[in-house]
């Protein structure tokens, strides 16, 4: 877009107004994913709070152990998000009133596990399900290293915005001076894929296709028109 930026400059010198043209490129690229994330859920339902949470406790030790023959590492492990939770029921009282008291205890927490080995992911899921953890949170797939693969994203945007800013102006007739600004938007993680929470007591083996993961950023820059 062609636009006029007003400079102020300092009193007793005149303002400045300089002519300027903007691009933007996008640089995308989408590789095969050699990680993923995997978000689980333990809970446990008891008549007392400290049946329920020793419940729970078992199940996520039991989650962990069936991990153990996958050689999936501590730092890939975290447990999080623990929590416990009343339940209530309403009866009436003889005078007709309403009244509510706890029938039992909910005690629940969340495991995240990443996974270094796709082919993995699936008997991994199967074990972790007979093993206790019984809701399914989410699966993100990524990359273990990001980086390279921002770069490339980081190269591409540029080459695009420099390429379409050559073409704009060869067909406007516009000269571009120099630089004015360069900015980066956009670039990071990969979204991750929201997954709805689903009871896995019941999950049948299935495979599991990675697909691709996109890493995207665009980078938009400014220059001085000239004429």
């Amino acid at each position: 877009m062609l636009g006029i930026v007003m400079l102020a400059q300092s009193p007793g010198y005149a303002t400045e107004f300089i002519p300027q043209f903007s691009v933007t490129g996008i640089g995308r690229i989408a590789e095969a994913p050699d990680m993923a994330t995997i978000t689980l859920g333990v809970t446990q339902e008891s008549e007392t709070a400290a049946d329920a949470l020793t419940q729970m406790t078992n199940s996520s030790a039991a989650v962990f152990e069936r991990l153990s023959p996958f050689a999936i590492e501590a730092r890939d492990m975290q447990t999080s998000q623990l929590s416990m939770a009343p339940q209530w029921s309403r009866y009436k009282l003889r005078s007709g009133a309403e009244a509510q008291k706890i029938t039992s205890y909910v005690a629940s927490n969340l495991l995240t596990v990443r996974v270094r080995d796709l082919d993995k992911l699936g008997p991994i899921m199967d074990a972790v399900a007979g093993a206790g953890a019984n809701t399914f949170h989410g699966l993100r797939f990524g990359f273990a290293d990001p980086e390279p693969l921002m770069e490339q994203a980081r190269e591409a945007a540029m080459l695009e915005a420099l390429r379409r800013a050559k073409v704009i102006a060869a067909t406007t007739g516009v000269e571009l001076g120099r630089v004015l600004s360069m900015h980066e938007s956009g670039g990071g993680e990969p979204r991750q894929q929201m997954m709805a929470e689903a009871d896995m007591s019941s999950r049948r083996a299935m495979p599991v296709a990675a697909g691709e993961v996109s890493m995207n950023t665009s980078f938009t820059i400014t220059y001085e028109v000239l004429n």
